[in-house]
């Protein structure tokens, strides 16, 4: 019932144009029309992966993956209803206090995922539509995998009847988190989803020293001895940017390793935007130098070190509308993923997304 609420509402916003009122409200109001910017991750296909795409395995919580089909269905609408430009555009008007004359969008991928290459690109491709992806630059070309990811793989692949909390390393193993790791042994796949999404918020708070034992010690625990590791990758390579890079795809930083900017040293948040920049620019040579906080963390302390290290402009997931008179260090962005647009049928609904993201502007 309450999807059918929902569902209601969000239609009577879009088609009565309700939403286009907002924009002429506020464009009256402030000189400029908005301009939203997007937060993807991961676009890949449904069901099993294919026998040789074992990279696909490696799976992801729902809320940062969207299906390819709803991909193109959500780029295909928003080529229709906005003017979809480029972040370095978005900037410019910034820095120019140029008002912007029609509502806009900007797309921007986290991470740097292989499947924005294999299933991301072909999309952009066929609606001509610029992107900017922020690299995680010590995974790209590697077979490293996000710990967030490996953790879910150990509890969807490996033997959860093993887990042995008392034989974990103690440092970190909170009654909270404890709770967690002991509900995700023994759930179904839906509620184990819910469980480790709990365990990798508490995790995203402790060191990466700690993490990382932690997750090496649930690996000796739940994975087979011999287990053989991951052979493929899944994040980008250089070759594949140096192509995206052709079809209109622009790329920036995530720092090296994706930790939390808020959670480390200032030595190493320093190294993090330094060392990230200095590939970016020595193998890219773009034209602004742009940044995404991992996981959206950041304060005083991260956005002055970010520019120090020559960042131009930087993106959080603080959920708002851009405009002229926006901090470039600080620009606000909209989390989608497959549910923020399905309907009541399970499959796109024009009114659920538009719904989703103009009430940013509300």
């Amino acid at each position: 019932m309450k999807k059918f609420i929902k569902t209601m509402v969000a239609g009577a916003f879009l088609y009565t144009g309700l939403w286009r009122l907002l924009f002429m409200v506020r464009s009256l109001l402030s000189g400029s029309q908005p301009a939203f910017i997007l937060m993807y991750h991961r676009v890949v296909p449904h069901g099993p992966s294919a026998s040789d795409q074992r990279w696909l395995e490696f799976r992801s919580l729902p809320g940062i993956v969207v299906s390819p089909d709803m991909f193109q269905r959500q780029i295909a609408w928003l080529a229709e209803h906005f003017s979809v430009i480029s972040l370095e555009s978005l900037v410019d008007h910034i820095g120019n206090k140029e008002a912007l004359r029609r509502p806009s969008v900007v797309i921007t991928f986290d991470d740097g995922w292989r499947d924005n290459y294999e299933y991301a690109l072909p999309v952009l491709r066929h609606a001509s539509t610029p992107a900017t992806i922020f690299l995680s630059t010590g995974f790209v070309g590697t077979t490293r995998i996000f710990w967030p990811e490996r953790l879910l793989h150990l509890f969807e692949c490996g033997d959860r009847a093993k887990l042995s909390l008392s034989d974990l390393p103690q440092e970190l193993m909170s009654a909270n988190l404890a709770t967690h790791l002991k509900a995700s042994a023994v759930a179904n796949a839906h509620a184990r989803q819910r469980q480790l999404d709990e365990c990798i918020r508490i995790l995203k708070s402790a060191s990466p020293q700690s993490r990382d034992r932690l997750i090496e010690a649930l690996s000796r625990q739940l994975l087979p001895d011999g287990a053989p590791p991951l052979s493929e990758r899944v994040v980008l390579d250089w070759n594949e940017i140096d192509l995206m890079r052709t079809k209109h795809i622009t790329f920036g930083s995530h720092g090296v390793h994706h930790e939390l900017f808020t959670e480390i040293s200032d030595e190493d948040l320093t190294r993090e935007l330094k060392e990230s920049a200095e590939t970016i620019v020595a193998r890219l040579h773009p034209e602004l130098l742009m940044l995404a906080y991992p996981n959206g963390n950041y304060n005083d302390t991260v956005r002055k070190r970010a520019l120090e290290a020559g960042y131009t402009c930087a993106v959080t997931v603080e959920r708002g509308v851009a405009s002229s008179s926006a901090d470039s260090m600080a620009l606000p962005r909209i989390n989608i993923h497959e549910d923020v647009g399905r309907g009541l049928t399970g499959k796109f609904s024009p009114a659920l997304f538009a719904w989703h993201i103009n009430r940013a502007i509300l």
